[in-house]
């Protein structure tokens, strides 16, 4: 991992998959880790998002850092399991800011306690600062050194937010959306729980890039209709809804292998679109090939 500094903000997934982790070699190639992000301004300010398995990759990246802001999107396990086991909470004197609706934040007192875990929250050597958003369904905006977020309510089972940032410098933008349930079958403005992102991108105009939930082939989404997700060619045709400059496909199935996500990609024809891939350090305006 590059923690140079950079005139432009990049981004890093350090975990790509949904629901659970997967260690088999098929997989090594997009990776195995459940959800996390790491953003890093043109400043080398960072901002985390999601809290997954590969949340504890960044830990020798963030060993010296005193300040830390880690925003989760909601509370489903594949998005906090890493927290138990993030070194900065277990140093002294580390200002470590969480922003989160008020039910995450007691999924994690209920996560860092008997019988799941030994030391409470509270009693950790630097127990982090809260940032609740209002409540859950109202979106929200918070600032860190370098960036402007809005975390915007999208449709997945009890709740989930979506994430717009934008870096203040360069006015770069990056929307994470990554559980997010799209319908196939009708137009994305009529779509339950949509109406706050459409308006928030509609005030914001397009975005430089969106991290989009596609987990799900086509003929998996019936099957899983309610649960939360979204098959990935309903993702593109989202992402190009939005006018979204690039087009980066996450939150991978656990069922799908390296071979599966390299022939999902050649059958994709858009030249913006790209599945992301874990380890891999972008920039939040680059249209790059076939990873």
């Amino acid at each position: 991992m590059d923690s140079s500094l950079h005139s432009f903000p990049v981004f890093e997934a350090t975990g790509v998959r949904g629901s659970h982790v997967v260690t088999d070699p098929l997989f090594q190639h997009f990776g195995g880790d459940t959800t996390s992000l790491l953003l890093t301004s043109s400043r080398g300010d960072r901002l985390l998002v999601d809290a997954g398995s590969g949340l504890f990759r960044l830990n020798p990246l963030l060993a010296s850092d005193k300040a830390l802001h880690l925003f989760l999107t909601h509370p489903h396990v594949d998005h906090i399991t890493g927290i138990l086991f993030f070194d900065p909470l277990f140093y002294k004197n580390r200002d470590i800011t969480i922003y989160c609706s008020a039910s995450t934040q007691q999924a994690l007192k209920k996560f860092f306690a008997p019988p799941l875990f030994p030391v409470s929250i509270e009693n950790l050597p630097s127990p982090p600062k809260w940032s609740l958003l209002p409540t859950e369904g109202v979106p929200a905006t918070f600032t860190t050194p370098s960036f402007t977020c809005e975390a915007i309510p999208i449709p997945h089972p009890g709740g989930a937010f979506a994430l717009l940032v934008t870096e203040t410098e360069t006015g770069h933008s990056l929307l994470v959306l990554n559980d997010c349930e799209l319908s196939p079958d009708e137009p994305f403005e009529l779509q339950p729980g949509l109406q706050p992102l459409l308006s928030c991108l509609a005030k914001h105009g397009p975005v430089d890039s969106v991290i989009i939930d596609a987990m799900y082939e086509p003929e998996e989404f019936s099957k899983h209709k309610g649960w939360g997700h979204s098959d990935y060619k309903t993702a593109i045709r989202f992402g190009l809804h939005i006018q979204a400059r690039q087009i980066y496909l996450a939150h991978h199935n656990p069922n799908a292998s390296d071979a599966i996500l390299h022939k999902r990609q050649e059958e994709i024809t858009v030249r913006n679109v790209a599945i992301l891939r874990q380890n891999h350090q972008l920039p939040w305006s680059f249209s790059p090939c076939n990873n």
